[in-house]
């Protein structure tokens, strides 16, 4: 066998070895640039809800649960709350006019909207928010995304009794012995009364 023949054979090998290699390493550099985006990418959230103690209070909630910063956060309402009553707009509160510069990751925000006993429930059943929010990542990347929120999908939700949460179910329990004191109270006032009308 005559090595000069397989010198060439080899050579081709090593060569196309070599390419595969260069595309596997440059598919993973690709690969580890998407991870560490997507590890520092931000992803806002935005929900309604009420608390336990005043179920008739409604919030708009706001929360960065990405890992990194948003920058820039701007807002276009499209449809706001049209209801009488209410304590404020989304117009109304400086975040959604004005926009934010920087939402860091694991932030919260809340702001009161309205008291569902100030407003008409049937019209607050129909009611629904609808915006476009748009923020940048630490690498400038543009994210837009569009909400509508519901005011109907919260206030048929049920409620605990006693509430699910330790601070919930403080505040049931409290209000119970609340009511029980003022029955023992008008009880003994009405003891106090009868045990009066005795001695006279």
């Amino acid at each position: 066998m005559d090595v000069n023949i397989w010198n060439p054979i080899f050579g081709a090998i090593v060569a196309v070895s070599t390419c595969v290699y260069v595309f596997f390493t440059w598919k993973l550099l690709q690969e580890n640039k998407q991870m560490r985006e997507a590890l520092s990418e931000p992803q806002l959230i935005f929900y309604l809800e009420t608390t336990e103690v005043h179920a008739d209070m409604f919030y708009i909630k706001i929360e960065n649960i990405g890992s990194g910063i948003a920058k820039q956060v701007k807002f276009h309402i499209d449809k706001d709350l049209e209801l009488n009553g209410i304590r404020q707009k989304l117009n109304d509160i400086p975040l959604f006019n004005g926009g934010f510069n920087v939402f860091p990751p694991g932030y919260k925000d809340e702001y009161l909207l309205l008291s569902s006993m100030n407003v008409n429930i049937d019209e607050l059943q129909k009611a629904q928010l609808c915006f476009k929010v748009t923020y940048k990542t630490v690498y400038n990347k543009l994210i837009e995304e569009w909400y509508t929120l519901k005011f109907g999908d919260i206030i048929t939700r049920g409620r605990l009794k006693p509430p699910g949460s330790y601070i919930g179910n403080i505040s049931y329990r409290l209000e119970n012995i609340d009511k029980h004191m003022n029955k023992i109270s008008s009880y003994m006032k009405e003891i106090d009364f009868q045990q009066k009308e005795e001695a006279n």
